[in-house]
């Protein structure tokens, strides 16, 4: 149970939502193009694809995707636990977006590019007694 005097944050503001009720899954917050249809992350206003102005709507990204590419970090800035793996996932939604992995053993020979992973919530790094809350990637449970 988390402690409810302990301080929290985002690690940024208009990054991500933690989903309003049971139902509702967290999200990151991206942008489509309206001309194009092209999905970036973060938001922004004009599409980087058909360099038009003032096209993109905000976007829900659903935070489901494949592992791209990886690398384990056996030093880290203050607040995270090492070792860590940082890594890029593609989206089904379309955009390549950087991470960290958790729920994963952070050995470079064990972990496989291409596998499923899905986003969660939750506390990414501990400074000075204040919980920062992001998204990380952790690998998708397979139902026997």
């Amino acid at each position: 149970m988390e402690d409810p005097t302990k301080a929290s944050r985002p690690v940024a503001e208009g990054l991500f939502e933690t989903g309003g009720s049971d139902s509702d899954l967290p999200f990151l917050i991206g942008s489509r193009c309206r001309k194009c249809q092209e999905v970036v992350f973060p938001q922004m206003s004009d599409c980087p694809n058909c360099v038009s102005h003032d096209t993109m709507e905000r976007y829900r990204l659903r935070g489901h995707g494949h592992l791209r590419d990886f690398v384990v970090a056996h030093r880290g800035p203050t607040g995270f636990a090492v070792p860590y793996v940082q890594a890029y996932v593609k989206l089904d939604d379309g955009p390549v977006v950087y991470t960290n992995l958790d729920g994963i053993d952070p050995d470079e020979s064990r972990i496989e590019l291409g596998i499923e992973v899905e986003m969660r919530i939750g506390v990414v790094k501990t400074v000075d007694g204040v919980d920062f809350v992001g998204w990380t990637f952790h690998p998708v449970e397979r139902k026997s």
